[in-house]
């Protein structure tokens, strides 16, 4: 655990996030359910949050990245055409695919959208407890790319759980300011539902 964290502060100070070896190593200790999301109230009330987001919007295709094991991706695959999910880790893509087979038209890969994201153009991206395993410059880099691989009109869907304990995460504030930063994306709702104990969840809308 002091390797892991000392190895976190290195990649921070070259300006990376979190590898992609830490999600595979988490998904690999466990046969299913790697973040108790099953379990957790928290979790059930963050995705409602977040599918509330979509009220008035009738996506056609939606890159999700970071599907994890596709618990939420499943309830996307019936409001989109088509979803796009991605994840880090190949254990992930694999379970979320098998969760969600025989429901709407899903694409599951494992890509690190660090590097690239998938092809094609896109109306609406879900970025849920995502970002905040990037670095600000990471985040910069994903911005432009999501600009311009999702022509007007889109929705960009930011979510972030944060608990005022984390260290070496970047914050939702941070996130959100890198989004935005170059004046490509526009935030034009935010919102914070506070859960007390230093635990928050965070909302935003971009276009």
């Amino acid at each position: 655990m002091v390797f892991r964290r000392i190895e976190r502060r290195l990649r921070s100070w070259l300006g990376m996030g979190w590898s992609a070896q830490e999600f595979q190593q988490r998904y690999a200790a466990k046969s299913q359910d790697a973040w108790g999301y099953l379990e957790s109230a928290a979790h059930a009330e963050r995705s409602a949050r977040i599918l509330r987001a979509f009220a008035g919007w009738q996506p056609q295709r939606v890159l999700e990245v970071g599907c994890a094991e596709g618990f939420l991706t499943k309830r996307l695959l019936l409001l989109a055409n088509q979803v796009v999910a991605c994840d880090l880790s190949d254990l992930a893509a694999a379970r979320a695919a098998a969760h969600c087979a025989g429901v709407g038209s899903g694409l599951f890969l494992t890509m690190d959208i660090r590097r690239k994201i998938p092809e094609g153009k896109f109306d609406t991206c879900l970025l849920s407890d995502v970002l905040y395993y990037l670095s600000p410059a990471e985040i910069r880099d994903l911005s432009g790319r999501l600009h311009r691989s999702m022509p007007k009109p889109r929705r960009l869907i930011f979510a972030n759980e944060w608990n005022v304990s984390y260290r070496d995460l970047t914050t939702p504030e941070v996130a959100l300011q890198c989004l935005t930063t170059s004046g490509q994306w526009s935030c034009v709702q935010t919102d914070r539902l506070d859960l007390g104990d230093g635990k928050s969840h965070v909302l935003a809308l971009l276009e």
